[in-house]
């Protein structure tokens, strides 16, 4: 169950700064429900940039990837997971060779 984003309004946010510097921090939090994070984020944006900085940004689009580009990035994909599978070999024949040759090493200074 997950909870919805709410969406303050530049002019919302606004009058949360303004009540909050006339009636208290405490106060007007417990009014709208709003986290501390959120607000300060906001106070230091309206310092910086005025009302224009409570306007805030809209996220940007996802840039689509042609298939040229979804192409090599399988490619590189592939490439990467047998690097991986290699090392993985290697390390596990590595550890084999350290316990053939020294039996009596303790499980504590293991290589596994």
């Amino acid at each position: 169950m997950t909870k919805e984003r709410k969406v303050w309004s530049p002019e919302l946010k606004l009058q949360i700064i303004r009540e909050a510097a006339e009636h208290g921090f405490e106060v007007t939090q417990r009014k709208y429900g709003f986290y501390s994070s959120l607000y300060y984020r906001w106070l230091k944006d309206y310092r910086a940039n005025g009302e224009d900085g409570l306007k805030g940004t809209k996220p940007k689009a996802k840039v689509p990837v042609s298939d040229p580009e979804k192409q090599t990035l399988k490619e590189k994909i592939e490439l990467l997971e047998h690097i991986v599978a290699q090392m993985t070999l290697q390390l596990a024949l590595r550890d084999e060779v350290i316990k053939k040759k020294y039996p009596t090493l303790s499980p504590k200074m293991s290589f596994e």
